[in-house]
């Protein structure tokens, strides 16, 4: 089951059920869409889902891509 909502900072957020767990949890929208297309791991809070546009309400996957908030 999925339940789409929009946080207070405008990102889309999913809440998905965590079959190991067994306990609800909200994501990102891009961070599903990483998931979906294999680019990211929805367990490992070490990478974040990252978009090129910049534009916090867009999934489209030529856009997403996974990264880390450390500037380098």
């Amino acid at each position: 089951m999925v339940c789409i909502n929009t946080s207070k900072e405008n990102y889309g957020r999913i809440n998905v059920f965590h079959k190991i767990e067994r306990e609800w949890r909200s994501i990102t929208a891009q961070r599903a869409m990483l998931a979906v297309l294999g680019k990211i791991d929805i367990d490992d809070l070490s990478m974040d889902a990252c978009h090129s546009c910049d534009r916090k309400n867009c999934i489209n996957p030529d856009h997403l891509y996974a990264g880390t908030r450390k500037i380098t």
